[in-house]
C-alpha cells in the first residue's frame, strides 16, 4: 500500500510540474521528467521514502519563472530573402497589378483653385440644458422623420427625468402606436389616466 501510494504521489507531482510547464510555456517533458526523477532517485538509491519530496523542487522552480513568450515572425523588419515564401511579392505565379498615378502637369497645378473656407462664428457654443422639454422635442424631430425607434428612447429619457411629463407620454403613445405594440400602448394609456 506503501508504495502505491508513492508512485500515486510521484505521478501526482509530476503531471503538476508538466501542467506548469505548459502553462509557462516551457517543455513539459523536461520538467516533468526532471520532477519524476528526484522523486524517484532518492527513493531507490537510498530506500528512504522521506526524501521523495525532493521532486517538487522543479515545480518550486516554475512557480517563480516567468512566462515564455512565443515570438512570432516579424515580417516588417525582415530581410526579403528571409520573408516566407508563400508571400504574394515573392510567388512568381501571383500577377501583381502595379497602379502608376499620373505624373500631374505644370498646366493642372495652377489650374487648382482652392475653395472658400467657411469660417464659423465666434459666437461660443452654447451646451443646452437636457431637461424633459428638450428630449421631448427631439422625440418629435425624430418621429416626423421617421426615427420611430430613436424617438422612443428621447421620449423615454424625458419621463425618466420626469415621470410626469404628459406630452412626452403622449409622444410615446404615438410612437407606440406607430410600431403596432398595442400592450406597450396600453400600458402608456393606462399611465397617462393614472396623471389625469
Amino acid at each position: 500500500m506503501e508504495i502505491a501510494f508513492l508512485i500515486f504521489s510521484a505521478s501526482i507531482v509530476t503531471v503538476w510540474a508538466a501542467r506548469l510547464a505548459i502553462s509557462k510555456g516551457r517543455n513539459p517533458l523536461l520538467w516533468g521528467g526532471v520532477s519524476l526523477l528526484l522523486a524517484v532517485l532518492p527513493m531507490i538509491s537510498t530506500g528512504l521514502a522521506e526524501f521523495q519530496a525532493v521532486g517538487i523542487i522543479p515545480v518550486l522552480i516554475l512557480l517563480f519563472l516567468r512566462h515564455k513568450h512565443l515570438t512570432e515572425p516579424d515580417l516588417v523588419n525582415q530581410m526579403p530573402q528571409d520573408l516566407p515564401k508563400d508571400l504574394p511579392q515573392n510567388n512568381p505565379n501571383v500577377i501583381s497589378a502595379t497602379l502608376e498615378a499620373p505624373e500631374p502637369s505644370v498646366e493642372a497645378i495652377t489650374e487648382v483653385v482652392l475653395p472658400e473656407i467657411d469660417i464659423p462664428s465666434t459666437q461660443p457654443y452654447v451646451r443646452v440644458k437636457l431637461t424633459p422639454k428638450v428630449f421631448t422635442e427631439r422625440g418629435i424631430t425624430l418621429l416626423d422623420q421617421g426615427q420611430t425607434s430613436q424617438a422612443i428612447d428621447q421620449f423615454t429619457k424625458a419621463l425618466g427625468l420626469d415621470s410626469n411629463y404628459r406630452q412626452a407620454l403622449e409622444n410615446r403613445i404615438r410612437a407606440y402606436e406607430i410600431l403596432g405594440q398595442s400592450v406597450l400602448v396600453a400600458q402608456d394609456k393606462l399611465r397617462l389616466d393614472r396623471l389625469a
